[in-house]
């Protein structure tokens, strides 16, 4: 279950890290991680993310979250998506509104993870991250870590369908 829910991020993800005339290492571990050679991009994907790159810091997130070439560990999981939300990136800051969201990897003690991941959520809705401005509008109707705002989560919820989102779409009624 944990896989699919990210099947159609690596796909986006790897277009972005591509787009380069000539392949880099990370693109190439990148390449060997969606194309399920975990091992040979583990160690690549751990040397960039110790230097700081957001990208790898996701993809490395994400093998821990789903336990591809390393043991499954949420909360090393939760702290690689951190870091590169910190960063400012986009699909960082999704990937670790959703572990707030679903309760995985968070710090002990945590007074406010619902709270938390409508911040998240909100930094990379603002980006034009479709998901999480899908995730964000059903928070606000919800009013789960959030005030209740109705008017507000079909905006983004809208939004979110505008920008591709196939769950937003659904919801809204403009794809069966």
């Amino acid at each position: 279950m944990r896989e699919r829910l990210h099947g159609m991020l690596l796909a986006g993800l790897l277009g972005l890290a591509t787009g380069a005339a000539g392949a880099t290492e990370l693109d190439d571990a990148i390449a060997a991680y969606q194309r399920g050679d975990h091992a040979q991009a583990i160690p690549t994907l751990t040397t960039a993310s110790e230097q700081g790159d957001p990208l790898a810091q996701v993809y490395l997130g994400l093998a821990y979250y789903n336990g591809h070439g390393v043991e499954e560990n949420d909360i090393i999981a939760f702290t690689w998506f951190w870091r590169a939300a910190e960063q400012g990136d986009a699909e960082g800051q999704y990937q670790l509104a959703y572990m707030y969201t679903y309760g995985f990897g968070i710090p002990e003690g945590e007074p406010d993870p619902e709270g938390k991941a409508v911040e998240w959520y909100e930094r990379a809705a603002q980006q034009g991250h479709a998901e999480a401005q899908f995730n964000l509008g059903l928070l606000l109707l919800a009013g789960s870590g959030v005030q209740r705002d109705e008017a507000t989560g079909l905006r983004w919820i809208e939004t979110a369908a505008a920008n591709g989102s196939e769950g937003a779409r659904r919801f809204t009624g403009e794809i069966n």
